[in-house]
């Protein structure tokens, strides 16, 4: 990757919104979180992004999970269903109010104010919630509720016509019916701790025209030792799903001695 090449991205994405209005409500933080099992047996704070092993490892209810055969002993988390909860305010007046979810692992139910708004089987995906209508100034509630993604696996593969092979570690699972990282599972001499949490950022955003969902630079050199840049830019409006495809070339004078 070039440090031009970050730089005029950067610039692009700050240039696109700078005319437009938007708050963000940042859900992330330490133990700002509940999270607590299927039988409410266990209920200790939480922190965001993270998972449910290190959760039960900082309130000391679990040992290392790396630590001999720790990760065998300790299947039972993998097993188990979580549910993370907390309250926010949202105090601003905007058009739209979306939940962002980044990264969600992996089976989850979303619910804000007891509504349900959504039901996630993909680690890998980043899912938006409009939750405009239910949203008030203080005393949200969020809740995402995690079922054990080895008992999931196990009923999709049992729900197939035939057999297909895919072990999961102590869990009798199979990985190859869930979206996750695959390594969850045990890999060679890896352990298999199958964990849930909410592992990337979330938070709300409300906006009025528009917000950029991502942005992706795709960079090519050209004839005259430069480099030309192409930013595909996916933004969520009030009203529609947008996309826009900006170029821009780097001269080869600023391209020059930024290899990293």
């Amino acid at each position: 990757m070039f440090v031009a090449v970050i730089t005029v991205t950067l610039l692009l994405f700050c240039q696109l919104h700078s005319s437009w209005a938007y708050v963000y409500v940042d859900l992330n933080g330490v133990n700002s979180w509940q999270v607590m099992n299927a039988n409410a047996s266990l209920h200790i704070p939480a922190s965001v992004p993270g998972q449910v092993h290190l959760d039960l490892l900082k309130a000391k209810i679990i040992g290392d999970p790396y630590y001999r055969f720790n990760d065998e002993y300790q299947a039972w988390i993998a097993m188990d269903n979580w549910t993370y909860h907390r309250t926010f305010d949202f105090s601003q007046s905007s058009k739209k109010i979306w939940l962002v979810c980044n990264g969600l692992d992996t089976v989850a139910n979303v619910t804000v104010n007891g509504e349900f708004f959504g039901h996630t089987n993909n680690q890998h995906r980043k899912y938006y919630f409009d939750i405009t209508e239910i949203v008030k100034s203080t005393g949200n509630e969020i809740t995402v509720f995690f079922e054990s993604a080895a008992t999931y696996s196990i009923r999709q593969a049992n729900n197939y016509p035939y057999t297909v092979p895919g072990g999961g570690g102590y869990f009798k699972a199979n990985r190859n019916f869930i979206r996750k990282c695959q390594s969850d599972f045990g890999w060679d001499w890896g352990p298999a701790f199958v964990p849930a949490g909410i592992w990337k950022d979330i938070g709300v955003v409300g906006f009025s025209e528009a917000f950029i969902n991502y942005a992706v630079p795709q960079i090519f050199p050209d004839t005259e030792g430069g480099f030309r840049v192409t930013v595909n830019v996916y933004l969520q409006t009030a009203g529609l799903y947008m996309y826009l495809k900006i170029p821009r070339v780097l001269p080869s004078s600023l391209c020059s001695h930024t290899f990293l």
